[in-house]
């Protein structure tokens, strides 16, 4: 027989966990597979894994994805596994090691971007840190900066060279003459225009305002601020033909004492406001007595002048007041010879001239009564008294401080020493003793020199009287070599060896002169040549040495 049994088969069992706890994942950037992870069915069934995200992951950070496990049956199981995706620290890497230098004129108002490659594959921003347009002429540095959106950067410059090298353009080619009377005191700025669309800057070399009369050529200077400029030349005439006009038409005569040592300029008006300067024709200061007349120039800076006269008087009226009321007594020996004059002060300051009524020296014994004279040259005068007194009250003094001995002839008179008076006056040489001796012997003199007003000094002298000094053989001489009186023969001559014989004929004509005479004449003259003299009466003179030397003469009769 046979009967019928069900069987039912079931799988309520889900599938078990191969890994009881998945492995974590960690990546860079992101995940784009993921290996499946096992689990087994107890029916030895098929286990199919499926998991809740959707790939590549790359959300930074940890992303818990579920893994489902199913059996077919309609039993699964589930586990996590963590992923995580860790922070991308990797900085983009430059495309261009080096960017390129870049130059324009004017300006930049635009840059490219330079790139960057990020290891994520993430979008890279670059940035710069200028402010466009670049307008600064020169180099300037600008740093790009690439960041990839996850905290990583990198950077790099570029040189931008901005230019300017052309100048301003005139905007008028030639600018027009600018003609004015007396004065320019502001000046219109003529333009240019600037290729980069800068500000252009005018400016002159002169400095206003123009006065300066005739053609002043000024140049304009336009400056781009870049370092370009141009220049132009415009041409400003000042004219100005009008002289000063005076400001009083008759001056004011002046009047002063002794003087004037300055003038009040007179004024004029300039029809330019100019400066006008006034001068005038003389020298200050005046002090000329009477009435001068000087004219006064006005000129103008620009060669126009006027002029007008003005009358000065000077007066002098008061004379010179003396420095001393009483001049001093002067005294002094013998005399003055000169004066020192006294002075007195010019009311006016002028030159006083001192002038006395006496000759020059005063030498006249006592007292003598000088008038001084003061003019000042202008009519005035002054006048004053001045006592002078000369004395005399020293001895004469010798001419020689010790007398010499001398030795004389008998019947010879001594020759009298001299002194010198200190005034120069007449002094009397007197002696109380013999001066012409009879007989021989030695004496003693004391000789007395007195001077005119009674002083007297003294001194002594020794004398030795010689017999029969310079006695000649005879008086007659017949000089033609026959041996009998051919000389004129003096004894005792050899006793005063310097001594000179002079022989003189009857009309005092010398006719010999002889030094050191040895004894004898005979006959010759020599003063103009030498020849026997003519027969006739001669006179001979004897001279001793020095200041007391006495004379001894005589006469001789030549005959032939």
């Amino acid at each position: 027989s046979s009967q019928t049994q069900t069987i039912i088969i079931q799988d309520t069992i889900a599938p078990v966990l191969d890994i009881v706890e998945l492995p974590t994942i960690t990546a860079q950037c992101e995940i784009t597979t993921l290996t499946k992870p096992t689990a087994t069915d107890n029916c030895t069934g098929t286990v199919t894994a499926s998991h809740d995200v959707t790939l590549p992951i790359n959300t930074q950070g940890t992303t818990i994805i579920t893994w489902t496990f199913e059996d077919g049956n309609g039993n699964s199981s589930s586990q996590t596994q963590n992923i995580i995706i860790i922070q991308d620290t990797t900085a983009p890497v430059l495309d261009i090691v080096e960017l390129p230098t870049i130059t324009a004129q004017c300006e930049i108002i635009t840059l490219t971007k330079p790139t960057s490659t990020d290891n994520c594959a993430g979008t890279v921003t670059a940035s710069h840190d200028i402010t466009l347009p670049i307008t600064t002429p020169g180099t300037t540095i600008i740093t790009w900066t690439f960041e990839d959106g996850n905290g990583n950067s990198s950077s790099q410059t570029q040189k931008i060279i901005i230019q300017d090298t052309t100048a301003p353009v005139l905007d008028i080619v030639e600018l027009p003459t600018i003609t004015a009377q007396c004065e320019i005191t502001t000046l219109t700025k003529p333009t240019a225009s600037d290729n980069c669309t800068g500000t252009v800057t005018a400016s002159h070399d002169v400095t206003l305002p123009i006065t300066t009369q005739g053609s002043t050529i000024i140049t304009w200077t336009f400056e781009d601020g870049n370092g370009n400029s141009s220049s132009q030349t415009q041409m400003i005439i000042i004219q100005f033909t009008t002289d000063p006009l005076l400001d009083v038409s008759e001056l004011p005569t002046i009047t002063a004492q002794c003087e004037i040592v300055s003038l009040t300029n007179p004024t004029t008006t300039d029809n330019c406001i100019g400066t006008v300067t006034p001068s005038h024709n003389t020298t200050l200061p005046i002090n000329t007595q009477g009435t001068t007349i000087i004219t006064w120039t006005f000129e103008d800076d620009n060669g126009n002048s006027s002029s007008q006269t003005q009358t000065i008087i000077i007066e002098d009226t008061t004379a010179p007041v003396l420095d001393i009321v009483e001049l001093p007594i002067l005294s002094a020996q013998c005399e003055i010879t000169t004066l020192t004059k006294p002075t007195a002060t010019d009311y006016c300051a002028g030159t006083v001239i001192a002038s006395h009524d006496i000759t020059l020296p005063i030498n006249t014994q006592g007292t003598t009564i000088i008038n001084w004279t003061f003019k000042d040259g202008n009519g005035n005068s002054s006048s004053q008294t001045q006592t002078i007194i000369i004395e005399d009250t020293t001895a004469p003094i010798a001419d020689e401080v010790f007398l010499s001995d001398i030795s004389i002839p008998i019947n010879t008179e001594i020759i009298r020493p001299t002194a010198t008076d200190n005034c120069q006056q007449e002094v009397k040489t007197s002696t109380f003793d013999t001066t012409i001796f009879t007989s021989p012997g030695n004496f003693i003199i004391i000789w007395f020199y007195t001077d005119t007003l009674g002083n007297q000094n003294s001194q002594k002298q020794k004398v030795t009287v010689l017999e029969n000094t310079f006695k000649k053989k005879h008086n007659y001489i017949t000089p033609n070599d026959d041996g009998v009186n051919d000389y004129l023969i003096l004894k005792n001559i050899l006793k005063f060896p310097e001594n000179s014989v002079q022989i003189y004929s009857r009309n005092g004509t010398l006719i010999y002169k002889q030094l050191n005479a040895q004894q004898d004449w005979d006959g010759y003259g020599n003063i103009k040549f030498r020849e026997l003299v003519p027969r006739g009466i001669y006179y001979y003179i004897i001279n001793f040495k020095g200041k007391n030397s006495l004379n001894s003469v005589g006469w001789v009769y030549v005959d032939y």
